[in-house]
């Protein structure tokens, strides 16, 4: 459910008719006073304007999302087709018949459903359509000229702000209402004693992106320099949980972000006006397995009406919402933020922040309780697990069918540039790593065709594109090369020092150029230790785009 605007609207403006009065009264005794006008009316005025629409928007938000809470907000309502398939045959369709999907191991792929790619408040297709535009390999498409940047640390924490909002935005477009999707987060590196863990980055986004009947877990999160592993542990945690139909992955980096991680006390962040070293840079990133939801969730989907609400208890879906929000809001002892906030006293944080999410190693903890009060009345002989505690309901299958496959994601191939003692190989050596890391990782494409593109980041070593682009030279005329225009994009030089969100932002133009054209991408990020990664992007089948196209357009 959606507040009504005008009343924010009629209550914006007679805030500023006040604010504007109040300053007209100081210029005018200043005025009398001295006989000399004060200037800066306009700037003060605008800057209030700023301020206090903000604050309306922060309420609006706030007032969205209580009202979502009392009433499970809905539009849609009927009944699934085939809502009633049970386990009677044992033949099951596939809704996704890509080969991919069959493909497991080490060629295992996740199908990307979303995407949200954002740098100081520029969101994936305009990043993709900036770079292209520029046209230039060791130039950013972010203006040069320091006055196109915010003047003021007020301005800077707004599009700070907006970039989370816009990254979650995309990132969790057309996510399904009201079950625990489990996501994993990661940032830069913090202080000891700071707070501020990544893992509270899902919250934050959640609430900037005001996704009022959405659920989340906090899956796991990591504060590193480590970006490329996050997407190790998407996969694994896709391979340890057979039960999980979908997940999210996180990052955030950028210099504003990374002084919000220093040490308590370090003083206010004053950056002033003008560019800084790091963009802000937001990745986030929505990934299914439609199999297992075709094989664990369809046959069992029960029909409940759309519009129900938290006070309708004879339904399993809304005990679930309301256990979820009885763990996530109760603050004794034994809560999840009493055992949060002991342990990380214990690792030395001063002021422990919650997350605002409860971790899922919590969540299963608490789900026999849960079980103990479901029906778990529907088709079929349905067995709740940790990540599916409950059926879903016609229209969540509905809402999973809905979401756009943008592309497949591919296992990370990991690739060792150091011998057995951690020093960094000689470089011929490290060609010879990377050229059959490459071939690995095209193994797992379709065809087995070489990628069109390749997405590199060279901003903490300058000098390892140089075994990079010597590997694909001996790949192949077909493989794509570093240093052209078309072909090698790195990431360092095309935007900017994205540190832990290189990966995403990488995976995100791929998705982007891939989707516009049919070609696959490739994304190579350096780690640290002397490792690196490659991992490939493909993009959907013809067939499946073009449906996608007449649904959702273009774009």
């Amino acid at each position: 459910m959606t507040p009504k605007l005008w009343p924010y609207v009629v209550g914006l403006l007679l805030a500023g008719l006040c604010w504007l009065g109040w300053i007209w009264y100081q210029h005018y005794h200043y005025y009398v006073a001295t006989g000399q006008e004060l200037g800066m009316m306009g700037k003060q005025w605008a800057a209030g304007m700023l301020a206090l629409g903000v604050i309306g928007l922060a309420v609006f938000g706030g007032h969205a999302a209580w009202l979502n809470r009392a009433a499970v907000a809905a539009t849609d309502a009927g009944a699934a087709d085939g809502s009633s398939a049970g386990l009677a045959s044992p033949t099951v369709k596939w809704s996704n018949p890509s080969p991919l999907m069959r493909q497991a191991g080490r060629d295992f792929v996740l199908e990307v459903r979303a995407i949200g790619a954002a740098v100081d408040a520029i969101v994936n297709d305009e990043i993709w359509k900036g770079i292209e535009k520029k046209g230039e390999t060791h130039m950013t498409f972010l203006p040069t000229d320091p006055s196109a940047y915010p003047d003021n640390d007020f301005k800077r924490e707004h599009i700070y702000g907006m970039s989370i909002g816009l990254s979650f935005e995309h990132g969790a477009r057309g996510i399904v209402d009201q079950w625990p999707m489990p996501a994993i987060a990661y940032g830069p590196p913090k202080h000891q004693s700071n707070g501020n863990r990544a893992g509270k980055s899902i919250s934050s986004g959640r609430s900037a992106a005001g996704l009022g009947v959405a659920l989340f877990l906090w899956e796991d999160d990591a504060n590193t320099e480590d970006g490329a592993e996050s997407l190790e542990k998407l996969f694994s945690f896709f391979d340890r949980n057979p039960d999980v139909p979908a997940a999210m992955v996180i990052s955030r980096d950028g210099t504003y972000d990374r002084l919000l991680r220093q040490a308590p006390g370090s003083g206010r962040i004053q950056l002033g006006a003008g560019k800084v070293e790091m963009p802000d840079s937001m990745g986030a990133l929505m990934v299914t397995r439609s199999d297992r939801v075709d094989q664990l969730v369809r046959p069992f989907a029960v029909h409940i009406p759309r519009g129900v609400n938290k006070t309708d208890t004879e339904y399993d879906l809304i005990k679930q919402w309301n256990f979820y929000w009885k763990k996530s809001e109760d603050r004794g002892p034994d809560s999840f933020e009493a055992q949060y906030e002991r342990e990380e006293k214990a690792r030395g944080v001063l002021f422990p922040m919650f997350s605002g999410i409860v971790s899922s190693t919590y969540w299963h903890s608490q789900l026999p309780e849960l079980w103990k009060t479901i029906s778990n009345k529907g088709p079929g002989q349905f067995n709740p697990s940790p990540y599916l505690p409950i059926r879903w309901t016609d229209w969540q299958v509905r809402q999973f069918d809905a979401m756009p496959l943008l592309g497949y994601l591919h296992r990370p191939v990991d690739v060792n540039l150091s011998d057995e003692h951690g020093k960094p190989l000689r470089v011929p050596y490290q060609v010879q790593a990377l050229k059959e890391g490459w071939a690995r990782a095209v193994e797992g494409l379709e065809g087995q065709r070489q990628p069109r593109r390749v997405f590199y980041d060279t901003s903490a070593d300058k000098h390892w594109v140089i075994p990079l682009t010597q590997a694909l030279a001996q790949s192949g005329d077909d493989a794509p090369r570093p240093g052209e225009l078309k072909e090698g994009y790195d990431i360092g030089y095309r935007i900017g020092k994205t540190g832990v969100s290189s990966p995403l932002i990488q995976v995100g133009l791929a998705i982007v150029a891939g989707y516009e054209d049919g070609a696959a991408s490739a994304t190579v990020n350096l780690r640290p230790g002397g490792r690196a990664s490659i991992v490939m992007v493909s993009p959907p089948e013809p067939e499946r785009k073009k449906s996608m196209m007449q649904a959702f357009g273009a774009n």
